[in-house]
């Protein structure tokens, strides 16, 4: 996985058509600097899939990030992420 890529008003062409610097969204920023793309595409192994799940996990374990399970989260969101099966 990899950092998700910067916000819109960072890319190169806003800042230079529109003149947006660092700061000036700071919730978009923060939560951009949070977020992680995953690999995914239609022609992932079974093995590929487990591999990077339990990567994710592992880091989150050494990083001590409550898994879903884990953590105190609203009832109504639970039962979203049960009926999503994750």
């Amino acid at each position: 996985c990899n950092n998700y890529f910067p916000p819109i008003h960072l890319q190169p062409f806003y800042q230079l058509e529109l003149g947006h610097k660092k700061g000036d969204f700071p919730i978009t920023e923060s939560i951009s600097e949070r977020t992680i793309a995953l690999p995914f595409h239609n022609y992932l192994k079974n093995s590929e899939i487990n591999y990077i799940v339990n990567s994710l996990k592992k880091l989150l374990k050494q990083k001590k990030i409550p898994l879903n399970n884990e953590s105190p989260v609203n009832e109504s969101y639970r039962n979203k992420l049960q009926y999503a099966n994750i």
